[in-house]
């Protein structure tokens, strides 16, 4: 047996607020780690802090939620997973991370208040990623992955939760490490332009004109060979 962490937070960026205020909801992102040092940790995020909307897969570090010196407030869930399910989930995050196909379903959260959601080929947001996850890893849902949203984690993991209050004071000096220099490089007003319009183009080519797809499905093959 092993553990999979599931953490949900309350970041302070402009798009985190946007997303509250479209859900209504106090948490505005989601990520899973499989491991409680979260040095493993992984969501669809923003690629530099200035470029909201051009997101993809991303493994990210607690540098990426306070920029080194902020901080943002955190529910960190321990969920028991066995093993096989447990290499299988982190083998269907490796196998999306070599793709690089992947990008943030930017349409799903701004028609949420009227579509609760709306899958898209390989785009995804944070949380119908965490949900995708925690379904390989065992968990049953009742809906959808991408009609969820990261406060419903708060209500699903209930029993779980290992840990509420300050990233910084769980990560300690740790959340300076394993960052990405390039998160935290600025970009010209021209550059954050571009990287827009192409995302909002991308996602929504991909919502319209491709057939929706979710995670990779590795669970039949994986565990069809370590049964055998």
């Amino acid at each position: 047996m092993r553990y999979l962490y599931v953490m949900v937070s309350r970041t302070d960026t402009g798009f985190a607020r946007l997303i509250r205020r479209f859900t209504g909801c106090y948490y505005n992102h989601a990520a899973i780690s499989f491991d409680c040092d979260l040095r493993q940790l992984y969501s669809f995020a923003r690629r530099a802090y200035d470029l909201p909307l051009s997101a993809c897969l991303t493994r990210e570090s607690p540098l990426m939620y306070t920029r080194g010196q902020g901080d943002a407030q955190i529910v960190l869930y321990r969920l028991p997973v066995p093993d096989e399910r447990f290499i299988a989930a982190r083998r269907t995050v490796q196998m999306m991370l070599r793709d690089g196909g992947y990008i943030y379903n930017v349409w799903s959260v701004f028609t949420y208040p009227l579509t609760r959601g709306l899958p898209a080929y390989k785009a995804q947001t944070c949380s119908e990623f965490t949900a995708g996850i925690l379904r390989i890893a065992g968990l049953r849902l009742d809906r959808p992955d991408c009609r969820y949203h990261p406060e419903d984690f708060t209500h699903l993991l209930e029993g779980l939760e290992v840990y509420r209050g300050s990233l910084a004071a769980y990560c300690g000096e740790n959340r300076r490490l394993d960052g990405d220099p390039e998160y935290l490089r600025r970009h010209s007003l021209l550059q954050i332009a571009g990287c827009s319009l192409r995302t909002l183009a991308c996602a929504a080519d991909r919502s319209l004109f491709e057939r929706p797809s979710g995670l990779p499905d590795v669970t039949g093959q994986y565990f069809a060979h370590t049964h055998r």
